[in-house]
């Protein structure tokens, strides 16, 4: 990954609400359990192993699909938005190319601390949260964190620079950078449409996936002013 320092999250994927929801977590469980089998089968001379392809975009998400939890770096709240939009579902599982600006937990939970003046520590009540800030927006919320039939990698939004970027609901956003000390690539920060909150910013860039391409960001990219 571009940055080291991070955590890089990793393999799992995302579904439908009620019955679908189950049933493609019932359908990784055992697409993953077919991949272990095989790996414990291969003995000590057996021709080496192909490099595994990069997991999907609903692979990577899903072991942040089940119980919200305490780790405020990881993508509870994201994946869970992106849950109660079944088309979204559908194009995490399927071939693609897609930029994924993915917010941690922590960026949720700095969005409602500025819009509240409340830290909500439990992960369930600050997912009801984002869910009652957002309002009717909430489509548009999620949807403006992805960018349809391009991937775009770190250097390539660097050469973005000051451009605006179309998002996947008609939306945009500005790419804007500052330089980043004792580094020839600089930070990457995106600038929404509201200029009472922080530009989000890339902290951990191109995570690699089959239909796509995900750069997890500080801060939550807001679609409407605030």
């Amino acid at each position: 990954t571009l940055f080291p320092y991070t955590t890089l999250f990793r393999s799992g994927s995302m579904f439908r609400p009620l019955r679908t929801r189950r049933f493609l977590r019932a359908g990784l469980v055992f697409g993953l359990a077919a991949l272990a089998a095989v790996a414990a089968g291969r003995g000590a001379d057996a021709a080496p192993a192909t490099p595994a392809a990069p997991p999907s975009i609903a692979v990577w998400l899903a072991p942040y699909a089940g119980s919200f939890n305490t780790n405020n770096n990881d993508f509870n709240v994201a994946t869970h938005l992106v849950l109660k939009f079944p088309d979204l579902v559908r194009a995490a599982t399927r071939p693609g190319n897609s930029t994924v600006f993915l917010p941690s937990d922590y960026a949720f939970r700095a969005w409602v601390k500025g819009a509240t003046g409340v830290t909500v520590v439990n992960e369930a009540a600050l997912f009801d949260a984002v869910v009652t800030l957002s309002g009717p927006n909430l489509g548009h919320l999620v949807r403006y964190h992805i960018v349809k039939n391009a991937r775009l990698g770190y250097t390539q939004l660097v050469a973005l620079n000051h451009k605006p970027v179309v998002t996947s609901d008609g939306s945009t956003f500005t790419v804007r950078t500052a330089p980043w000390a004792g580094h020839r690539i600089p930070f990457v920060f995106l600038t929404d449409k509201t200029t009472t909150t922080p530009d989000p910013k890339i902290t951990n860039g191109n995570i690699t996936v089959s239909n796509g391409i995900i750069h997890v960001i500080d801060r939550v990219m807001l679609p409407m002013v605030s």
